[in-house]
């Protein structure tokens, strides 16, 4: 549908198809394939017309029917501006919430591939997957991941989610998880220049923290040189990045405690505390339907070294954790335990959702206690993990 292409260019005599190699590699890998297409299109001579927008769904439709199954398409939020259109150096402006008609875009999306997943928040037609309000490696907190199901949401709802049981005007919610995107380097694309500046282990990992670890899942942007391959320093880098984050949740020390909870809903064993360390996600912890406080208390047989606490809802439930704590025993009392990365000195908490990791100096304990303050219905936990990281 256009000529500023590979079939333009000498890879492979203009026979290459870039796309469907990698779509290749992804399944020869076990991994899912996703493909990132900007609405804004600097080259091409109808942009801000609406000529562009066949042009634009027809480049849509080809990659949602010649490559297999998909696990994602990205639309950004770059709508205009300067650029070569058509070979004119031009400024074009549209009016980003009308102009793609997104509504029909979506359903044409849903109609080619309905397991897909949809990021962009365009305004008036919601997504499945959120952007966070920011690009530098992490998710404010409180993290809700639901949303009004459509209409218009301000910054802070894109960084911080709503308030527990916020609509706007008796709107249904929708999940909506949020997704951070980051690059291992300053810019998206490959600079010689930054060779020296990619990002340490140490701002990787707590990237992952304040990203994974809040409830988020995390894209890491890799440049690719003119080459077509991973600079040697970034790959290095994602190797160690990989290797320390399976370092750090080796050994499941949760699986040594016993476990007492306040509270089991009905007494029944299907919603006993052992649950949260039975390795399932399909089993959980829950309590009756008025409690909105309680807690888990984990105990060893000697005392342990921890710094790290990990803790996931059932979210097909659900997200309904608001408030929560963490403490040890020590010393003849209840001592709180707070994450190292978070923006406030209260000992209080916040959302869970799809997991949340807390990191803090090492403790020796012989008791831990988990504590949910505040829940918007009735609190369920599937996992509950310990680790020492080194």
């Amino acid at each position: 549908y256009t000529d500023y292409s590979v079939r333009n260019s000498p890879w492979k005599q203009g026979r290459g198809d870039v796309v469907r190699e990698l779509a290749e590699a992804c399944r020869q890998e076990g991994l899912k394939f996703a493909v990132y297409l900007s609405p804004w299109d600097r080259n091409h001579p109808d942009y801000g017309k609406p000529e562009y927008i066949t042009y634009f769904r027809n480049q849509l439709r080809e990659l949602l029917t010649e490559y297999g199954p998909m696990f994602e398409v990205w639309f950004d939020g770059a709508n205009g501006g300067n650029g070569w259109y058509g070979g004119a150096d031009e400024t074009r402006h549209i009016d980003k919430l009308t102009y793609y008609h997104w509504d029909e875009t979506f359903d044409l999306v849903r109609h080619l591939q309905p397991t897909l997943a949809i990021w962009g928040d365009t305004g008036r037609e919601r997504g499945d997957i959120r952007w966070v309000g920011t690009e530098k490696g992490f998710v404010g907190l409180p993290n809700w991941n639901l949303l009004p199901a459509r209409g218009d949401i301000t910054n802070h709802m894109r960084q911080h989610g709503v308030e527990p049981g916020q609509e706007e005007g008796g709107t249904p919610l929708a999940w909506v998880p949020g997704e951070v995107d980051v690059s291992i380097r300053p810019g998206w694309f490959y600079h010689k220049s930054e060779d020296d500046k990619v990002r340490s282990l140490e701002n990787l990992m707590k990237i992952y923290y304040q990203s994974v670890g809040r409830g988020a899942s995390l894209i890491l942007n890799f440049p690719v040189m003119p080459n077509g391959r991973i600079h040697p320093t970034d790959s290095l880098r994602g190797s160690q990045f990989g290797q320390a984050i399976r370092s750090a949740f080796r050994q499941d020390l949760a699986r040594k405690a016993t476990l007492q909870a306040s509270n089991i809903r009905g007494g029944s064993k299907q919603f006993a505390a052992r649950h949260v360390v039975d390795g399932s996600s399909a089993t959980y912890w829950a309590t009756d339907d008025s409690v909105r406080q309680a807690s888990l208390t984990l105990t060893f047989k000697r005392p342990t070294a921890v710094n790290r606490f990990l803790v996931e809802e059932p979210i097909a439930l659900g997200q309904r954790i608001s408030r929560f704590s963490l403490e040890y025993w020590a010393d003849g009392q209840w001592k709180p335990l707070r994450d190292e990365f978070s923006e406030d000195d209260d000992s209080a908490l916040t959302t869970i959702g799809h997991r949340r990791i807390l990191c803090f100096p090492t403790v020796t304990a012989t008791r831990l206690r988990f504590t949910v303050l505040d829940s918007k219905a009735c609190p369920l936990i599937s996992r509950i993990s310990l680790y020492c990281a080194e």
